[in-house]
């Protein structure tokens, strides 16, 4: 709800592989009941992350997915009114700790960080409205950004806190 009494929808962002993006594309209902028990959530099924000026901006966050995800769409969704989706917690490589060191060292809180996420079992175009997409790609000198295709200025507005 916003000031006004009115339904306000929830961004979120997603990092999948083209495959699963052509097909939220077509209109599929696309479906997914991983546990993801070998991982460090309690997450079921897809998982999405909030979009915010609260939040790390989209290309920050694919520094800790990285390794993790399939990195070849990043997708912002709006959420449609009366779609909820279960609040989850994930804890994800530090990115100050390049991935080969962390071979040699301990597990500890400060390896790891912890997100909120949430995530569906289930989701179409129904559920989740597309505001922009784009390629995450790795600049040696300045590290994973995105290409807009779509929404780059919504996007901004959003982690600007001009939603």
């Amino acid at each position: 709800m916003n000031k006004k009494g009115g339904w306000k929808p929830l961004y979120l962002m997603r990092c999948m592989s083209m495959e699963e993006f052509k097909r939220y594309q077509r209109g599929e209902v696309l479906r997914n009941l991983s546990t993801h028990q070998d991982a460090n959530t309690d997450a079921i099924g897809f998982c999405f992350f909030p979009v915010s000026s609260e939040c790390e901006p989209v290309h920050k966050r694919i520094r800790y997915l990285s390794g993790c995800v399939s990195l070849d769409v990043v997708a912002v969704f709006a959420t449609e009114p009366g779609i909820f989706l279960h609040r989850a917690t994930g804890y994800y490589r530090n990115p100050k700790y390049d991935i080969s060191a962390l071979r040699t060292l301990e597990i500890t809180s400060d390896v790891q960080i912890k997100r909120t996420e949430f995530c569906t079992t289930v989701y179409d175009k129904q559920m989740l409205r597309l505001v922009a997409y784009g390629t995450p790609y790795w600049i040696e000198s300045g590290g994973w950004w995105v290409q807009w295709h779509k929404g780059m200025e919504q996007v901004r507005r959003l982690e600007d806190a001009e939603g």
